[in-house]
């Protein structure tokens, strides 16, 4: 899978887990982290968006946060 992901240019979208990604994956193909789960170590979330920042890195990397706000009725 990550070889199809740097050689398709018709792949967009890579998804992991915060366990998967944080740890021995580099992604410089990827020019978005979305973070979809806040993880209670905020190191983890570092890790994982430090494998898109690797020397072969071209482009500008943008990381999107997402955050839902809980409704208790």
């Amino acid at each position: 899978m990550l070889t199809n992901f740097k050689e398709d240019p018709n792949i967009n979208v890579f998804l992991l887990s915060h366990r998967t990604g944080s740890v021995g994956i580099n992604l410089p193909e990827a020019h978005h982290v979305i973070l979809m789960d806040p993880a209670m170590n905020p190191a983890v979330e570092v890790q994982a968006v430090g494998r898109c920042y690797r020397i072969t890195q071209t482009e500008t990397v943008h990381v999107h946060s997402l955050i839902m706000r809980y409704l208790l009725l």
